[in-house]
C-alpha cells in the first residue's frame, strides 16, 4: 500500500506500507504481496513515467484510488498525467493487472462516498484479488 491505510471490515487483511523507492525494486520486492493499492493523494506520483513499466511486469494488480485520470494515465508511459485532463469516470478505483492485461474498475454504490460504500468497495476488491480477478 502507498498512501494511507483505509479502514475495512475484513479482519483477514493485512496492509503494509510500502514506497515508491520499494515499487522500483520490483519483483524481488512486489512478489511477496498479492497486490498493490495506491491512494488518491500519491496518484500523481504513481502516473510517473518510471513506474509505468512496474505494473505490466509485476504479475500482480495495482489499484488506483479515487482516481480523476483515465488507467492509460498510469500505466502509458507517453501519457502525461499533468497534461491529461481530469475525468469524471465514476470509479472509485480503477485496477490493472499487468500479468494479464486485465483492466477493472469499482464504483460506490449510487456514485455515493460514505463509510459504507467505501466499505463495500474494499470488499469487492479483496474478493477480486482473492479469486484471481
Amino acid at each position: 500500500m502507498i498512501g494511507e491505510v483505509p479502514i475495512v471490515r475484513e479482519s483477514n487483511v493485512t496492509f503494509k506500507q510500502i514506497t515508491f523507492k520499494d515499487l522500483e525494486k520490483g519483483g524481488s520486492v512486489l512478489s511477496s504481496y498479492d497486490a498493490v493499492f495506491i491512494m488518491k493523494e500519491e496518484l500523481p506520483v504513481a502516473a510517473s513515467p518510471q513506474y509505468a513499466k512496474i505494473y505490466k511486469l509485476a504479475g500482480i494488480p495495482f489499484f488506483f484510488f479515487e482516481p480523476s485520470k483515465i488507467l492509460p494515465t498510469y500505466i502509458d508511459a507517453s501519457i502525461s498525467y499533468q497534461d491529461f485532463p481530469d475525468t469524471l469516470s465514476g470509479f472509485f478505483v480503477l485496477g490493472y493487472d499487468g500479468g494479464t492485461g486485465h483492466q477493472f474498475g469499482t464504483g460506490l454504490y449510487n456514485d455515493t462516498k460514505n463509510e459504507t460504500n467505501v466499505k463495500s468497495a474494499y470488499s469487492d476488491i479483496f474478493r477480486q484479488i482473492e479469486t484471481g480477478l
